[in-house]
């Protein structure tokens, strides 16, 4: 479905939408959107958008039979396949097959948010933000790495994370959940591009000061809790069930 940026409506607006993409690195998730009424989708109020990053139908196989219940995506009315291939070879990448989420098109190893031809393209996220809708990406991973970047910036190669998180700060988006400190802060060209951000967005770097926030009066949020990637092991960021609650909640 094509989208336009000339379809923009006033962020203000009280019934306000959602769409959050939550980028779960190495873990088995499903995906779901809000409760609509039977055989409508002309006006969804909410959408989220959860990613097993490497996740494909072995996993899910691999999980179901080694689970003795049913698997949450189960429990889903909807499943369908996507195909993520990039156009060569034919291993495809995260940049790859993430941007194949974000804008429907396939697009080269490695590249994010553009098409084959390097053109950018509008990513779901980006056509969420122009019709009015509210915005948020969270991630176990830096927040620059190729699957969310997909979602909010176009660069030639997904290993440009400083110029992804420079293009984070020109988008609206309301939140932004992970890793990646060493993008924003400390920047081979000088630019403070966290002092920038401080100044329209609630920053937090720890766990501590996550859970310190007042999400109600919170109307934008920048968290980063690692220099770069976050590692499963680590306990340097808060779960991601409280970072998708409050997620959600500042979004709504």
């Amino acid at each position: 479905m094509p989208f336009t940026k000339g379809c923009a409506v006033q962020k203000s607006n009280p019934a306000r939408r959602v769409f959050v993409p939550m980028i779960m690195a190495g873990l088995l998730c499903g995906c779901a959107a809000s409760a609509q009424s039977p055989g409508s989708s002309r006006d969804v109020p909410r959408v989220i958008l959860i990613v097993g990053d490497g996740t494909g139908l072995a996993q899910w196989s691999a999980a179901l039979l080694s689970s003795n219940a049913p698997l949450a995506v189960s429990r889903l009315p909807e499943i369908g396949l996507v195909d993520t291939r990039c156009v060569c070879p034919n291993t495809t990448d995260s940049g790859a097959s993430g941007t194949a989420y974000a804008i429907g098109a396939r697009t080269g190893y490695g590249m994010i948010g553009m098409d084959a031809d390097s053109m950018p393209r509008t990513s779901v996220l980006e056509a969420a933000e122009a019709r009015g809708m509210a915005t948020g990406m969270v991630t176990t991973t830096h927040i620059t790495d190729a699957t969310p970047a997909a979602f909010g910036a176009h660069v030639a190669t997904r290993y440009d994370r400083f110029g992804i998180a420079a293009q984070y700060a020109a988008q609206d988006i309301e939140v932004l959940l992970g890793g990646g400190m060493d993008f924003f802060a400390r920047r081979p060209d000088g630019r403070d591009l966290l002092g920038e951000m401080r100044e329209r967005y609630t920053v937090v770097t720890t766990p501590a000061e996550f859970e310190q926030l007042d999400l109600p009066r919170t109307e934008r949020l920048l968290g980063l809790f690692a220099d770069s990637t976050i590692y499963p092991d680590a306990q340097q960021r808060p779960p991601m069930t409280d970072m998708a609650r409050a997620a959600l909640e500042i979004v709504d």
